[in-house]
């Protein structure tokens, strides 16, 4: 029989001081009966709903004892599988796990009572819904049953609908993952399990109010691997009184010593904003506090078993300040939906209320940097928002120079050579840039010997932020969508068919849809949320066809005039120009169509072909009449163009030295 490591077992960082349920003032905000608590005012809660309430594109993992997500105020937000087919025994989505349509329960469990826990046992079953059909009279009046659904309900109970209460997220998904038993004790090789299922299954937010004596190197290899992919990770404190830096507890210190926040640890407070006298402290763990005193929520709901209330209350621990935390970050992640955990994590520390303390490092150890602001973080998050799409960043140029990758970047656009931005990224085939926070990031290709293609993304600093890997013949062409950030790729499968694929910037798959087989060549270009298509069917004919991000065709336009079509921009919102490049006979040309595809125009930007295909990029930072073109060979044989939509060259430009081959500009 497996026998349970007392330095490896997991305890809940849960102090329960009584349950009660008095009667709480009615929320304004929302219908819910109880959806005004002490701590979401505390914390700005309200007012944020007024900016945000949440997203169904947001999913948080709540690793703990199980949820009740059956419970009339939870199911409507609970996550779902949608690549698994219920109860068929097969792994249909091939993540690992049969028939997990509702989460994991990773919890080692003798099910067959033959005294010993084999392979398959360890390994779990897909229920993650917890078992109080043994729990103690001491831990029915405890609570302990009810310490998850508690969790989720502060992170995402849902709004509005004239039940229970409101979590602080009315839309989300919540991914229910079991990994510690009903007794609250449980083992540091499940938790490492979990960290990956819910990372390879799309999680952006992982609340883990989890406490481990001991940790495992597993462990911080799962969170490095979650934080690579952009995943946020909260974990509570702990409720032994001690300081965490001479004795640490995991997940929660599993980052110390690290240059970045990889785990964002919580303290907790009263009502009085003083510390709570239970709480763990300690700097090199806890970097946030956040209520955690006489907490009310949802409970697991079995009539049957005596537990007959749907809310309740009160419970105290920074088991309950932790899910404050990753409710907020939820928001955020509605908000900015391409930021990962570095920007999460940042707008959440540079947002909280401190009260300047006569003594910095005493308040550091208590509280990290200061209290959660909920309403003040979701500002942070907006105001990005507004920056990165209001700024005008110039122009990124990426080339090939003695066959490195190499991006340089200039503002504006002139005569003479890019400025070097980035140090080169070896192996890459294909780079595209977008915006973000800091300026920008960039998307890149690069092809591997297995048939799968690897995505990178790195910051501005060549920083490789995440990873993930598609199966395909070749990508041909890569866009991100400007809001809501999702990355989609244009493959071409082993048939010699063309694929769309919308994936989330974290690699996990959200959509796809197969083009024509007769198509010959195609690229993409996104707008505003709408994606056009380019494509040269075999029989020599041309369109561009309009989706919706969700892949729902709005329009269909015939080109006619060109004998070949390499590019096209759109000039807003593809209700006004669409410009083509091409050629007409031998010669290079772009020619002009509205949005029923009548040709309204065209000019030749050079008096002869260049090697390669002609290329366009537009810059809309400006409008009307000033609104530029810029064209050029992706051969880089001479320099680019600059021109007015009617056809009136105003500059040229030029690239890199010693260049070998392939060019792509970009306006940010």
């Amino acid at each position: 029989m497996r026998k349970k490591s007392l330095f490896q077992k997991l305890f809940y960082s849960l102090v329960i001081l009584g349950i009660s349920c008095a009667q709480p003032i009615l929320a304004a905000s929302s219908n819910d009966s109880y959806a005004r608590q002490w701590n979401y005012n505390m914390v700005h809660v309200y007012d944020a709903w007024d900016e945000a309430t949440g997203s169904r594109d947001v999913v948080v993992a709540i690793i703990d004892n199980g949820f009740d997500m059956l419970h009339r105020d939870l199911r409507d937000n609970v996550w779902k599988n949608e690549g698994e087919i219920p109860d068929n025994g097969i792994d249909d989505d091939h993540n690992g796990y049969i028939d997990d349509v509702w989460g994991w329960n990773f919890v080692p469990t003798d099910f067959n009572d033959d005294g010993t826990v084999d392979e398959q046992e360890n390994f779990g079953n897909n229920n993650p819904r917890p078992d109080p059909s043994n729990i103690t009279d001491l831990e029915r009046e405890q609570g302990t049953v009810h310490h998850a659904t508690v969790v989720a309900s502060i992170i995402g109970a849902v709004g509005n609908n004239g039940l229970d209460m409101a979590g602080m997220n009315w839309k989300v998904r919540l991914m229910n993952i079991r990994a510690v038993d009903s007794h609250g004790e449980g083992e540091m090789e499940p938790l490492v399990r979990a960290i990956y299922y819910a990372t390879d299954n799309g999680a952006d937010v992982i609340n883990i109010s989890l406490v481990g004596f001991e940790s495992i190197p597993e462990l911080k290899v799962a969170i490095d691997y979650a934080y690579s992919r952009g995943v946020v990770i909260v974990a509570a404190a702990g409720n032994d009184r001690v300081n965490l830096n001479e004795s640490p507890r995991y997940p929660v210190c599993s980052d110390e010593g690290e240059s970045e926040v990889k785990v964002i640890g919580v303290s907790a407070i009263e009502p009085s904003r003083y510390f709570a006298s239970f709480s763990n402290a300690g700097d090199d763990c806890i970097d946030i506090a956040a209520p955690g005193v006489d907490i009310n929520g949802l409970l697991f709901y079995a009539p049957e078993l005596q537990l007959e209330k749907h809310y309740g209350g009160s419970f105290s621990g920074t088991s309950f300040a932790a899910p404050h935390v990753s409710g907020a970050a939820a928001l955020i992640k509605s908000i900015q939906p391409s930021w990962g955990a570095r920007e999460i994590n940042r707008a959440l520390l540079e947002s909280v209320s401190k009260t300047p303390p006569k003594d910095e490092d005493a308040y550091r150890q208590l509280y990290g940097a200061g209290l959660l602001q909920v309403r003040a973080a979701v500002n942070y998050a907006l105001k990005a928002s507004a920056h990165l799409y209001e700024q005008d960043l110039g122009y990124v140029a990426f080339g090939l120079e003695g066959g490195l990758f190499t991006a340089r970047y200039k503002n504006p656009v002139q005569k003479d050579s890019f400025s070097e931005l980035q140090s080169f990224w070896k192996g890459m085939s294909n780079v595209l840039p977008y915006k973000t926070l800091d300026g920008v990031n960039f998307i890149g290709t690069s092809e591997g010997t297995d048939g799968y293609h690897r995505i990178f993304e790195y910051n501005q600093k060549g920083e490789r932020i995440r990873r993930f890997s598609v199966r395909a013949r070749r990508v041909v062409d890569t866009l991100v969508i400007s809001d809501p950030q999702d990355l989609i790729l244009l493959v071409e499968l082993e048939d010699g068919s063309f694929e769309v694929r919308k994936y989330k910037l974290n690699g996990i798959l959200e959509g796809s849809f197969t083009l024509n087989s007769q198509v010959k060549g195609i690229s993409l270009y996104e707008q505003k949320g709408l994606i056009a298509i380019l494509e040269e069917k075999k029989n020599g004919d041309f369109s561009i066809q309009t989706f919706s991000d969700e892949f729902t065709l709005k329009n269909t336009i015939l080109l006619s005039s060109l004998s070949s079509v390499s590019d096209f921009v759109v000039t807003d919102d593809f209700q006004k120009k669409f410009f083509v490049s091409g050629t007409i006979g031998n010669l290079p040309y772009i020619a002009s169509y509205d949005a029923t595809g009548n040709k309204s125009g065209g000019f030749f930007p050079f008096s002869h072909l260049g090697e390669g295909e002609l290329r366009l990029e537009i810059d809309l930072s400006q409008s009307g009449n000033d609104i530029k073109l810029l064209t050029y060979f992706d051969s880089a044989q001479f320099p680019g163009r600059v021109y007015t939509l009617d056809g009136k060259k105003t500059d040229e430009f030029s690239f890199f030295d010693n260049q070998d081959h392939f060019i792509r500009i970009y306006a940010l």
